[in-house]
């Protein structure tokens, strides 16, 4: 199994991958010469990292280079907008076979080829249901399937028993300090809440946003710290181990403005915490298990957890019911059925089965 991805970040793409590594035979490839993850890997460039139009004028090189590393007749399954386009590239010149893992299904309208290269996949992998049906719905992407990114209840609970040395109770969230995540939306929440919640907030990850994320707590009167052994209000941690974070947690929360399933809120529900996420597209329905189509009011509570309305804005209607109603919520949860949730529907050796009975399929095909 050839695989490729941009690089080896600490992001859910990347983290389920090294997870998926342990049962499956892969050879990973990068575009990008970049990894914090304990994988194996072969980089096709020596760049670390190229982001907007720049991206379009090294793309010349990076297909030159990644020419030599792969031959007709090759299945290459590749995860990440950019390696999805160096896939379907490759697929042309090298008559290669091409598998596109789609994490979010989000189309920039300024790139109007992004849609070609799903529809001109062998298949298309996403990794929600409700991904796959809108894929098809919206974009008429056909030759889909759904295959979820895998949980290894085991070596999350194996890898969990440090002691962050947090001093009290925490909510936590976890994910690149980029715009969708939605970070600044809760500090913002969280600084309005403070008083009543007598708990800290920890932000777990990566990414450019970083120093602003500080700033802005700041700003708002917070106490902030990057060492968990601080006394701190807001949190901001880089961590290659999140699990002893999630275990101490008193509860999860996911701002998000889109994902595609939310590792990280799965990860959650191995240690039972109850999950406090907003109605992004595309997995926190599933997640939750409301109708993709359902008309509900916020908040609304499942069993696992509460979900809320997507918003950027603290000030705004959606803004208040955050506000409002997170508090409660933490009151009404302790602890949920989570576990039991994630063996069922994510156990990653029933993942790679159906992993190895694609690329069957596809071999023969």
């Amino acid at each position: 199994m050839k695989v490729l991805i941009n690089s080896l970040e600490i992001g859910g793409a990347e983290r389920s991958l090294e997870m998926l590594s342990k049962y499956l035979d892969m050879d990973v490839y990068t575009l990008f010469d970049m990894s914090k993850m304990n994988i194996k890997y072969r980089p096709i460039t020596k760049l670390k990292s190229i982001k907007g139009i720049f991206w379009y004028l090294y793309l010349p090189y990076i297909i030159f280079e990644a020419k030599k590393m792969f031959k007709s007749g090759d299945i290459i399954v590749s995860h990440l907008n950019q390696s999805n386009i160096v896939n379907y590239i490759l697929k042309r010149v090298l008559n290669t076979k091409s598998i596109m893992v789609i994490h979010h299904l989000f189309l920039n309208r300024r790139i109007p080829f992004e849609i070609d290269v799903m529809r001109g996949a062998d298949m298309v992998v996403f990794v929600s249901k409700h991904m796959e049906f809108d894929g098809k719905i919206r974009y008429g992407i056909k030759n889909t399937t759904t295959i979820y990114n895998p949980i290894d209840v085991n070596s999350i609970l194996n890898n969990s028993n440090l002691d962050p040395g947090i001093d009290g109770e925490y909510i936590l969230n976890i994910g690149r300090f980029i715009d969708m995540k939605n970070q600044d939306f809760l500090i913002n929440v969280y600084s309005k809440i403070k008083q009543k919640l007598d708990m800290k907030l920890v932000i777990l990850g990566y990414g450019e946003k970083k120093e602003m994320l500080k700033r802005l707590a700041i700003r708002l009167g917070l106490k902030i710290s990057e060492n968990p052994e601080d006394n701190a209000d807001v949190y901001i941690i880089s961590t290659n181990n999140v699990y002893p974070y999630i275990k101490s947690a008193r509860a999860y929360i996911h701002p998000s403005t889109m994902e595609g399933m939310g590792i990280a809120v799965l990860e959650a529900l191995v240690f039972n915490k109850p999950i406090i996420i907003s109605d992004y597209k595309h997995g926190s329905r599933e997640i939750l298990e409301i109708g993709f189509e359902e008309k509900i009011e916020y908040p609304k509570y499942t069993e696992r957890g509460v979900l809320m309305p997507v918003t950027k804005d603290v000030n705004s209607l959606e803004g208040q019911i955050w506000i409002e109603n997170i508090p409660r919520i933490l009151e009404d949860y302790k602890k949920v059925d989570g576990l039991r949730f994630i063996k069922e529907n994510f156990d990653p050796v029933k993942i790679a089965d159906k992993w190895k009975n694609l690329l069957i399929t596809l071999e023969h095909s």
